[in-house]
């Protein structure tokens, strides 16, 4: 009889009382047929679920399953960090606890879930997975409906100074106190469950995933069933970042306040985006992929014909290489040995630690990557995350595809993809060199410019050290000079007027007047008014910016499905999804987790300007020189850390046959 998929069982097909009806009445007639109609359902069904048990509608569920999950983490949250430092003062320390404790979620759940899920039904497994994803993206959105309509900084009239009088004329500007309303805690330890349902949810999927892919389709399609599969994780953090930078456009309270409520625009400041609308996108999306998942065979049909042709290509220099044929008995006590014997194993060892280094970097620079276009480059959140997102998304999903056909193509072995992944990490090592590549930055007075003749470095300086001036960054320009001050307040500004003829939507809806910091009020050479918004300038070096990091996206996807293939050929067969585990296992507890943490502090020590009173809170000004420089060097040293450990690997590694022909001419010396 046909083999019944495990989802389909329950249906009970062939049980005899859906075969043999024995009706003493006539009164029963009616009951029968329905039986017999809802046995011919079920038939129905069951073929219906038959014709899609096969590794290509399989390949289909978990591309829709890994778009989802990474659009959510690698994309939506790196997309947010600003509009939640902003939404609820969060430092960029914190920026990074809350995109670190999604790894520290699967690094607890990891190892759990593949010793007992390699066993099980792993279409179960990651179906649960997908589920608990789903419910983590809900609880991620609840700081948005739980809280109060966003306070901006800015209504109609904005904070000016009367330097002779003894009030300071604020109008409309957040006080201390709206501040602290805006920064419960609750709601970011809200965000960080969020994200432990996350990491918890998202543990099977590229372990069990990959595995569960992988013993499915033959050797030799495999490297091009997996690049599609990851092309398309590599399509959620693209469709993360250009949804999201949409988004970011829209305002985020839009379910709670009127059109008419909105006084300012996307590229102001203080505008606050709806962030929380991607994360129900995800949300419903990995709910309605979680069912299918758990249709699916524990083993399909072909899977054991797939096992016995391919071949054995495990490293063969390693410590005690006669235990690498153990593999799991199920029983949980095996593990520690089981995970010695794999680390022994010379090649996968530096494999993993050339991982390590690759998500400690990767993870970094995702979670961060808006915030440094935004200063590098003086453009909004929004912009920054829709051109990230279109340079993702053609580049990296053609990366991805393209490196998985060359495996096939070149039928490159084990110890060739590892010489590959070689080559391509020391491009894009010569690559970070473009990270220096900045605009020239606004020429902010106290900052990257002295107020007048002034030698205090710092916004607060003499002449409006008695206006009493909000630590609210409202950016107004000196055009005749080219000179942004913090606001209009800080500007010296001694009374604010509404451009004759101009709509919301032009630059010079406000002028200030009188504005006793400028250069033009000191020497009465130019006008000593401001207008609202940072100084506009052109950044024609942005363009090469952005070729050279397509170039860097392109490289580090090519070389993901060498990669993934070295990973999965350097051990046994039996040995696949511990080793998965195993790497994601230190790829998580020494790269992704700390990565993000330790380059939020490398950002934060270049900061300028806080928003609090206290460097707590979320940075409004860097130092564009630190900020360039230190991300050039933390990419530079561990770009090139992870050559150095591929090339070792290469060196290292050897394949059955290379020990057999060392043994043959041990033998042949011998008897000479």
């Amino acid at each position: 009889m046909e083999e019944k998929s495990s989802a389909v069982n329950n249906f009970n097909f062939t049980s005899p009382k859906y075969h043999h009806h024995h009706h003493d009445s006539s009164s029963a007639n009616q009951p029968a047929a329905g039986s017999r109609s809802f046995e011919n359902f079920k038939r129905c069904i069951y073929k219906l679920l038959r014709n899609f048990q096969n590794a290509k509608f399989l390949l289909i569920i978990l591309c829709i399953s890994a778009t989802s999950q990474s659009m959510a983490i690698n994309g939506l949250v790196p997309n947010s960090i600003t509009t939640l430092e902003s939404r609820f003062q969060l430092n960029s320390s914190q920026s990074g606890l809350f995109s670190s404790v999604y790894d520290i979620a699967v690094l607890i759940v990891l190892l759990p879930v593949c010793h007992f899920g390699d066993k099980g039904h792993k279409g179960k497994w990651l179906s649960m997975g997908m589920f608990v994803m789903a419910f983590g993206s809900l609880i991620c959105t609840l700081p948005h409906f739980i809280s109060e309509p966003y306070e901006y900084s800015e209504g109609e009239q904005f904070e000016v100074c009367r330097k002779n009088d003894s009030t300071t004329y604020l109008f409309n500007v957040k006080s201390d106190e709206i501040l602290n309303k805006n920064a419960q805690p609750y709601f970011f330890y809200i965000l960080l469950l969020g994200q432990v349902l996350h990491g918890i949810g998202a543990a099977p999927l590229y372990t069990l995933g990959v595995a569960y892919l992988d013993e499915n389709v033959s050797q030799k399609m495999s490297p091009v069933y997996l690049g599609i599969y990851f092309a398309f994780a590599t399509l959620g953090p693209a469709l993360g970042f250009i949804i999201g930078g949409m988004l970011l456009n829209v305002n985020g309270d839009i379910d709670k306040i009127t059109l008419d409520q909105i006084s300012i625009k996307p590229d102001h400041p203080s505008w606050y985006g709806a962030w929380w609308i991607g994360f129900l996108i995800t949300g419903m999306l990995s709910f309605l992929v979680s069912f299918p998942l758990s249709l699916f065979d524990k083993e399909f049909n072909d899977a054991q014909k797939h096992k016995s042709t391919r071949v054995n290509e495990a490293n063969q220099h390693s410590i005690g290489s006669a235990a690498a044929t153990l593999h799991f008995t199920g029983q949980i006590k095996d593990l520690p040995k089981l995970c010695l014997v794999l680390l022994k194993n010379f090649t996968y060892l530096l494999l993993v630690l050339r991982d390590v280094i690759n998500s400690f970097l990767m993870n970094a620079f995702i979670t961060f990557m808006p915030k440094i276009f935004q200063n590098a480059f003086s453009i909004t959140a929004g912009l920054s995350s829709i051109i990230t997102g279109s340079i993702v998304v053609p580049v990296g999903v053609f990366g991805n595809i393209l490196g998985g056909y060359v495996i096939k193509w070149r039928k490159l072995r084990c110890r060739q993809t590892i010489l590959l992944c070689t080559i391509l990490e020391g491009i894009g090592t010569v690559l970070t060199f473009s990270f220096l590549i900045k605009c020239y930055r606004i020429n902010l007075a106290g900052i990257d410019s002295a107020y007048n003749q002034s030698s205090l470095h710092g916004i607060l300086q003499m002449c409006n050290k008695e206006c009493g001036c909000s630590n609210i960054y409202n950016p107004v320009c000196d055009e005749a000079v080219g000179v942004t001050y913090f606001s209009a307040c800080y500007a010296g500004c001694q009374y604010e007027e509404k451009a004759e003829n101009a709509s919301s939507s032009e630059r010079k809806v406000h002028i200030w007047q009188s504005c006793f910091c400028t250069v033009g009020y000191e020497n009465n050479t130019a006008a000593s008014s401001v207008v609202q918004g940072a100084c506009l300038q052109s950044c024609t070096v942005m363009y090469l910016f952005f070729v050279c990091f397509a170039f860097q996206i392109f490289v580090i996807f090519l070389s993901a499905m060498p990669s993934q293939q070295s990973m999965l050929r350097c051990v046994t067969f039996e040995q696949r999804t511990l080793a998965l585990g195993l790497d994601y296992i230190f790829v998580r507890a020494l790269g992704s987790v700390p990565g993000p943490i330790l380059f939020g502090y490398i950002l934060d020590a270049a900061c300028e300007i806080w928003q609090g009173k206290k460097n707590d809170e979320s940075c409004i000004w860097y130092n564009s020189f630190k900020l360039s420089t230190s991300t050039f060097i933390f990419g530079f040293l561990l770009k090139l850390s992870s050559t150095i450990l591929l090339a070792l690997a290469w060196r290292v590694y050897r394949s059955p046959e290379d020990e057999e022909h060392s043994e043959s001419n041990c033998e042949s010396k011998e008897t000479k």
